[in-house]
């Protein structure tokens, strides 16, 4: 068998596979049902918007948005996406247990930005919803790189 066959044989394969997991035949009844939305893991966050102030050109800051989880399952955070690269954001990767707190640092970079600005990072994980938080700040020109 050359090279391209057994590359479409093995897409055939897990193209196969694909459906027939899709199409499993998996029934979860009424009760099942209910007990999976009563375990529903939930975010609470004590802010989710922050106003850095005035900043100058070219400054980092960063600011931590704190969280508990208030849901009855554990919060598994998968990823927290930043709206530009100009931000950074860390979060927790160990699973956090109802009732526990967690935070997520957020670290933005104004290099070349100026005037007003409003960012955001997307908190993904088990939840039911993504969460989006917010961040502000006025960029003022470096003095220092004032042409002459």
């Amino acid at each position: 068998m050359n090279g391209q066959m057994k590359a479409f044989f093995v897409i055939i394969v897990l193209i196969s596979g694909f459906f027939m997991a899709c199409n499993s035949g998996t029934k979860i009844d009424k009760n099942q049902l209910e007990a999976m939305k009563k375990d529903t893991t939930e975010i609470s966050f004590d802010e989710d918007e922050h106003d850095f102030g005035k900043i100058q050109q070219g400054e980092v800051v960063s600011h931590t948005f704190e969280f508990t989880n208030t849901g009855k399952s554990v919060l598994i955070i998968g990823t927290v996406k930043a709206s530009c690269g100009c931000t950074v954001p860390e979060w927790p990767k160990d699973p956090i247990k109802p009732g526990e707190k967690g935070q997520i640092k957020v670290v933005f970079d104004s290099d070349g930005k100026r005037g007003q600005i409003n960012k955001s990072v997307s908190v993904m994980g088990n939840i039911p919803k993504t969460k989006v938080l917010h961040f502000r700040a006025e960029v003022t020109k470096d003095e220092k790189t004032k042409t002459k």
